[in-house]
């Protein structure tokens, strides 16, 4: 591509990592998750190396880990969110990547069951001035999740139009609380309603399964499942599929580079921006 062309020649690291990451967010969007993925660990290798400047490190961080969130990229998302806290926490003036983060520490926070920390996270970064409306609206989503999870429905129900009101999509997470309520009804018309008005089969995933099951008219009148008691933790962790990955090293013969346009980004490795 012209783009990743002008980066390599001129030694522009920061355009290079950011040709790689766009066309990684591109596949994705496409359904290419697997070549998509592996030009985002592509991008995080300028990034963990040092490479890039702070504003460029700090978009593509929290992009790479929305992006593994959308595909269900759990394990990545794990790590890479752990990496953003790790350097957010050096760069204090960056108020922006740090709202950011707590809202990704708290989603991850949240699938591994660790609810109270996964609260106080979503709660820093609703509070966090310089953060953006829509980051508002997904902390508030976060809160809204973690109650419903933990059975505070009022609390749960507060939350979601706090994010509804700010600009964000309480679905799947305010048809579940309905569904928990007894309201299946409700929580189908709510679910269905974002199936038609959502195009991108990345944002219609999360609301597919309580579509299929659990939100169907003939399970309305079903008791909802609850969690387990029996634990003694406390805790619940949503599983991955796959472990964290590493990102692979840029010329190497066991990654195949994916791309939009049929052409290939230049294998060479970029040199490091003084």
């Amino acid at each position: 591509m012209e783009a990743a062309a002008i980066a390599e020649r001129f030694g522009e690291a920061d355009l290079f990592a950011l040709v790689v990451h766009e066309q990684g967010c591109v596949l994705i969007k496409q359904g290419r998750v697997e070549d998509g993925t592996a030009l985002l660990d592509e991008a995080m290798v300028a990034v963990v190396a040092g490479e890039l400047s702070p504003i460029v490190t700090g978009m593509v961080y929290c992009s790479v880990i929305a992006r593994c969130e959308e595909a269900f990229e759990v394990g990545r998302a794990q790590e890479w969110t752990a990496a953003l806290t790790a350097w957010c926490s050096e760069q204090p003036d960056v108020v922006a990547f740090t709202g950011r983060c707590l809202v990704h520490r708290a989603e991850i926070m949240r699938r591994q069951g660790v609810w109270e920390d996964a609260l106080k996270e979503a709660r820093r970064a609703a509070e966090r001035q310089g953060i953006s409306a829509a980051g508002i609206a997904r902390a508030f989503y976060q809160q809204g999740e973690i109650h419903r999870q933990r059975g505070d429905f009022r609390a749960a129900e507060r939350a979601f139009r706090e994010a509804s009101q700010k600009g964000g999509e309480p679905q799947p997470g305010l048809a579940l609380l309905r569904l928990a309520q007894g309201n299946g009804d409700a929580a189908a018309s709510a679910i269905r309603r974002v199936l038609v008005e959502a195009t991108d089969p990345l944002k219609r995933a999360p609301c597919c399964r309580p579509t299929s099951r659990s939100c169907s008219p003939s399970t309305s009148s079903r008791r909802p499942r609850t969690l387990s008691a029996s634990s003694s933790s406390g805790r619940r962790t949503e599983r991955s599929p796959r472990g964290p990955a590493r990102p692979r090293r840029r010329g190497g013969s066991a990654r195949k580079r994916g791309d939009v346009d049929g052409a290939r980004l230049p294998p060479s490795r970029m040199p490091a921006v003084a």
